[in-house]
């Protein structure tokens, strides 16, 4: 899951499929996503995965890095199919 979070950000918002990013790196901090960065993603995430993500749910708990995002999805889905 982190992996194609990963390519989706390098490829598709930074179009630099050279650039490196940690599991564990806070992408919003470092300025690697912006908010209009982040609202890509999420909106990328709810149509890969079928869900919707609540606004109250995007924040840096969820989103700072690739673990915390995917932690987050699984949990998500899990929901979804319970």
């Amino acid at each position: 899951m982190k992996e194609k979070i990963r390519e989706f950000i390098v490829t598709d918002i930074l179009m630099d499929e050279t650039q490196q990013i940690g599991d564990s790196e806070n992408l919003l901090i470092t300025g690697i996503l912006d908010s209009l960065a982040l609202m890509r993603l999420v909106m990328h995430l709810e149509d890969t995965h079928d869900i919707e993500i609540p606004p109250q749910d995007i924040t840096l708990e969820h989103f700072a890095t690739l673990d915390t995002m995917a932690a987050y999805l699984s949990r998500q889905l899990e929901l979804q199919a319970a």
